[in-house]
């Protein structure tokens, strides 16, 4: 884990190996339960630090809110239930600028009735 400083707060980036499986806004709602997901899903302790990726993860970062960037190409992992990594999935089918509505996403992912 290691925080980083954007030009929009400051965010918390965690690694499980060569993957990146956390990369939320620190103090926002829901950080951390996020955080306890993570490290219950992984059985892992969060030790401070940095290592590849997560260095990765920091360069592409800067050079998105640089506005240079706007595609990532990271490792991810996710740690949650077989629906929702479909949807977190999904999520990273939309291109940059392009918005969708909840409903659209859940008819894309085969599940219409799936909206909340």
């Amino acid at each position: 884990m290691q925080r980083y400083r954007s030009p929009c707060g400051e965010m918390m980036l965690g690694a499980i190996g060569d993957s990146i499986c956390l990369c939320g806004w620190i103090g926002r709602s829901g950080y951390e339960r996020d955080l306890a997901r993570v490290t219950k899903h992984f059985g892992a302790c969060v030790v401070h630090g940095t290592c590849p990726v997560i260095d990765i993860a920091a360069e592409q970062l800067d050079e998105y809110f640089a506005g240079e960037r706007k595609v990532f190409d990271l490792p991810l992992v996710f740690s949650g239930t077989e629906f929702q990594n479909m949807v977190w999935n999904g999520l990273l089918r939309i291109p940059y600028g392009v918005t969708i509505s909840y409903g659209e996403e859940a008819s894309r992912l085969g599940c219409p009735k799936s909206v909340r």
